[in-house]
């Protein structure tokens, strides 16, 4: 059995065997709780206590003392209280701490499901792996695939109202902008060198070669952001498409008539033909008629 006590003299609590108290056997149970006894530790002095709970087993005795909100003092070692030492109190009783081993199966399913659905890039940023692959599959050149990878980690808005040294442009003299967060800059160095090795397969000088481009590829995202977009075409380039599809469209209507014309001029030709060849045979009727009546 098991006590959980309040050392009156010290104002202390501590769980106790119960073995410990005087005349333990003729205690009644449950115990006195306005009732003071006396604790007698190993090597020490009787001390005077008061007993507040009693249980078969130190797992009950916890639990009932958890489910009062009171907190639990560690267990005293009696059978090793010559050999350890507690640095903490004046007195240096000796005791043992309970090292209870939490099982971590949850914190690792939770771990598991966060790398399936996202990738580490460095400095505890996260991106989805998703994002990871479409940047991957987009990249022509290494500068694109750091300018898709720096849109995810910091956003549009983010980059263009940002820059990456928050200095003041000497080409434009505009107004220094916020620096971008040096953190998720690293990030996006890290997650680069682990795509030219592991994607470009490049070998380590390659990479140490390349590896600080990527802060001249994020300066001209910003660019490309702060960049007004272009109409896709001007006034006169739309009136001239417009003709070409008048004219375009007008084709079959223009090419119909041409074989309306065509076919009328065959039809005049031929019956011009016709009209000759009766004329003709009208003469040579008439001059036969001639001849016969001489």
């Amino acid at each position: 059995m098991f006590a959980y006590i309040k050392l009156i003299a010290e104002n202390k609590f501590d769980t106790i065997p119960f073995t410990l108290i005087h005349n333990y056997d003729k205690i009644p149970l449950p115990p006195n709780k306005n009732k003071q006894y006396f604790v007698h530790y190993k090597n020490e002095e009787p001390k005077l206590a008061v007993l507040i709970y009693v249980e078969e087993t130190i797992t009950e005795l916890e639990k009932l003392i958890a489910s009062r909100r009171t907190i639990v003092p560690t267990l005293r070692n009696l059978e090793t209280a010559s050999e350890m030492s507690d640095n903490n109190e004046s007195n240096s009783k000796p005791k043992v701490t309970l090292n209870f081993k939490i099982n971590p199966a949850v914190n690792q399913q939770l771990e598991q499901l966060r790398t399936k659905l996202a990738i580490h890039c460095g400095q505890n940023v996260w991106i989805t792996v998703q994002n990871y692959n479409n940047a991957k599959a987009a990249a022509g050149t290494d500068a694109i695939f750091v300018k898709n990878i720096a849109v995810d980690i910091f956003t549009r808005e983010v980059l263009k109202s940002s820059s990456v040294t928050g200095k003041m442009s000497n080409r434009t003299k505009a107004p220094a902008k916020p620096k971008l967060d040096p953190l998720k800059m690293l990030a996006v160095r890290d997650i680069y060198r682990y795509y030219l090795k592991e994607h470009r397969q490049l070998s380590e000088d390659e990479i140490n070669a390349r590896i600080d481009d990527y802060t001249d590829y994020i300066r001209v995202k910003i660019s490309d952001l702060e960049r007004p977009k272009k109409s896709t075409r001007s006034e006169g380039s739309d009136k001239k498409e417009d003709e070409k599809n008048k004219t375009r469209n007008n084709a079959p209507a223009l090419k119909k008539k041409t074989d309306e014309s065509s076919s009328e001029g065959t039809s005049f030709s031929e019956s011009s033909t016709d009209s000759e060849e009766e004329s003709a045979d009208s003469e040579s009727k008439s001059s036969g008629d001639e001849r016969t009546l001489n």
